[in-house]
């Protein structure tokens, strides 16, 4: 005979007597239970659900979009859940889920879910690096692999609200999380807010993903409003263009003198050049003695001194070793804090590789 299933529900949620089956028999099952609460709107029926139930990540799913404006009640069965089960795949989704509903940073729970969702984003993270460090002379799997997100979407591609999060976090970490980050990533690939801009911020932020992990690059194609934080950072970016500019040239300037006096510090061997000597030196050679001049490491008496009797400084360089060390020394520390570009070296520092290494090596071949 066939089970008036709207009967049973009724019966049930009025306490009537139900020979048909046993009571925990429909307590343990999920389908049963979400009509139940379905149909009563009452949330303590919750309470009667057999464990295995409460640990079912599509109950809690339908929990959440059922109960949504009853924040206390959700937590307690999301808190139930996550003590409850080791499926870190869907806990990261229903934490990311929590967190999205508890709008208010006053909230302890609001800390709770950011904290339990970042912890997981930072395991796999620090599993992938984990990998990255036993392949970290495979160049070629690491440009392949990027920042990781191949492994993420292998994982949750059937999932949008966990693959979004991951698409987000690491693009916080490329544009958002170090302060300047955004303004160096721009500057080092446009030389005018007005070449940027003639570019286009979207295609210039996709480009420059693309740098640091090609498949994070396709998926924001197409999925642009994981950008929203990034423009609104932008805004701030290209109002302090100029100054941007001005602020990083004296901080390297700043880091120049005093690598220079370091060095000097180090070296104490004394050639027939002063020190200042060999700075303008290297500076007139580079084309920037204003701009030691401006910054302090020399003055205009040092250039005219040197541009007095250029033969005679040149004849010292080519007959004394320790003249000559110094310039070369000095030579190499302006290059490598003036005319430096953050390419291969930056960029590996945050390239990471997929935990599954021989899968992925297979889909190389």
């Amino acid at each position: 005979m066939a089970v008036d299933i709207n009967k049973l529900v009724n019966d049930y949620i009025d306490g009537k007597d139900i020979s048909d089956f046993p009571i925990e028999q429909l307590e343990n099952n999920k389908y049963f239970m979400e009509r139940v609460l379905n149909v009563s709107n009452d949330y303590k029926m919750y309470f009667y659900c057999s464990n295995k139930v409460k640990t079912d990540t599509g109950f809690i799913r339908f929990l959440i979009k059922k109960f949504n404006n009853n924040l206390d009640f959700l937590c307690n069965c999301v808190d139930y859940y996550t003590k409850n089960t080791d499926d870190n795949d869907n806990i990261i989704e229903i934490s990311i889920i929590m967190r999205n509903l508890l709008k208010s940073k006053n909230d302890d729970r609001y800390y709770q879910y950011e904290l339990m969702r970042n912890v997981l984003y930072t395991a796999l993270r620090l599993q992938v690096e984990h990998a990255k460090y036993f392949e970290k002379d495979d160049y070629e799997f690491q440009s392949d692999v990027g920042l990781g997100f191949w492994y993420v979407f292998d994982l949750y591609k059937n999932n949008k609200i966990v693959t979004d999060f991951y698409a987000k976090k690491m693009i916080n970490e490329l544009f958002i999380d170090d302060y300047y980050a955004l303004d160096r990533i721009l500057h080092k690939q446009y030389q005018s807010l007005e070449e940027l801009e003639e570019k286009g911020i979207y295609n210039a932020l996709i480009e420059a993903i693309r740098i640091y992990d090609e498949m994070l690059s396709d998926y924001i194609c197409v999925n642009k409003e994981l950008l929203k934080d990034v423009i609104v950072k932008y805004k701030y970016v290209s109002k302090r263009w100029d100054k941007y500019v001005d602020v990083n040239e004296s901080n390297r300037f700043n880091i120049l003198g005093g690598e220079i006096e370091d060095y000097f510090d180090e070296h104490k061997e004394k050639g027939i050049l002063s020190e200042r000597e060999i700075v303008t030196i290297v500076g007139m050679k580079y084309g920037i003695q204003d701009k030691l001049v401006q910054y302090q490491l020399i003055d205009s008496l040092d250039i005219d001194i040197v541009n007095e009797d250029k033969k005679n400084y040149k004849d010292v360089l080519n007959h004394s070793f320790i003249d000559k060390m110094n310039y070369n020394n000095i030579k190499n520390i302006i290059k490598s804090n003036l005319f430096y570009t953050e390419q291969v070296e930056e960029i590996n520092e945050h390239k990471c590789k997929i935990l599954n290494i021989e899968n992925y090596k297979k889909t190389r071949k």
